[in-house]
């Protein structure tokens, strides 16, 4: 809302028409969103249609409010068309990289194939530093909750006698509640025990409250686990997949999700038919 205020500070909202927001989309394409240099050479992202379109979404329900208020008549956004989105494959995770993650998380780096020296040297280094993100990984992978919802959870969201978590902060504002796996279960219980005063399930000793991001912890981790192109947000994928491949119900998954509707889990469902296409056609190609 701000950035509208400053770009039509002097605009009435009837002179916003629908030729103006097309001249925003096309100056909001050429924005630089960041520079760096790569193998010399100087790249340049600009702002992603993605962001675009959230940006238009905004602006369309400031329009429909006003028009509910009665400041003005039409909403110029049903003549603007959104911006075409390449959506990128999605990346799941694999059993082995969630392992290795896991194991940089305890300084255990064994499976580098480093001389013990080297193996030692990483230990001393970290130290340690990277042990809070293994019980958020376990979480995300366990729930496929997002980034989010983990990090905003209180204690009073866990209840071990109905052996259920609930996440308040949802991406549509209902509240989501989820059964707790054994192994998600047994994790929170040790934190549990040693909570101490703190509000927050995942804690920042430093802060004494709850960790406002975790980007570079995980992509510190990432790094050394050698588990490349991964985003956090990838992790819900992960979980999700796994329970369609696991023969989980579709309807069960959305719920899990808290997608709003069904339409968002049946993706998912198509992956796996993906799969099984790829499966019978090895069996096809098998000599």
């Amino acid at each position: 809302a701000n950035r509208f205020k400053n770009v039509w500070e002097n605009k009435t909202l009837a002179q916003i028409t629908p030729k103006v927001i097309e001249n925003y989309k096309e100056s909001r394409q050429k924005t630089t969103f960041a520079k760096k240099k790569v193998n010399g050479k100087e790249v340049v992202k600009y702002i992603s249609s993605a962001t675009i379109n959230r940006e238009l979404a905004a602006l369309s329900k400031i329009f429909s409010l006003a028009i509910a208020n009665g400041y003005a008549r039409e909403n110029p956004l049903r003549e603007v068309k959104k911006l075409r989105v390449s959506n990128k494959l999605e990346r799941h995770l694999s059993i082995e990289e969630e392992k290795r993650m896991y194991q940089v998380c305890d300084d255990d780096f064994s499976f580098s194939n480093l001389p013990i020296e080297e193996q030692e040297k990483l230990q001393r280094k970290h130290n340690g530093e990277h042990a809070y993100l293994k019980p958020i990984l376990i979480m995300a992978l366990n729930t496929g909750m997002r980034k989010g919802e983990i990090l905003n959870m209180t204690w009073e969201c866990v209840d071990f006698e109905k052996n259920e978590i609930s996440a308040l902060n949802t991406k549509n504002g209902k509240k989501n509640t989820i059964p707790m796996s054994s192994k998600l279960r047994e994790t929170l219980l040790a934190m549990h025990e040693r909570k101490g005063n703190n509000t927050y399930v995942f804690t920042n000793p430093y802060t004494g409250t709850k960790y406002n991001d975790i980007k570079k912890c995980f992509k510190t981790v990432c790094k050394l686990a050698n588990v490349k192109n991964l985003r956090f947000h990838d992790l819900r994928h992960t979980g999700a997949t796994r329970m369609v491949a696991a023969g989980v119900p579709l309807p069960v998954v959305k719920e899990i999700l808290n997608h709003a509707s069904i339409q968002t889990t049946m993706r998912y469902a198509h992956t796996m038919r993906e799969q099984e296409i790829s499966a019978v056609e090895a069996l096809a190609n098998f000599d």
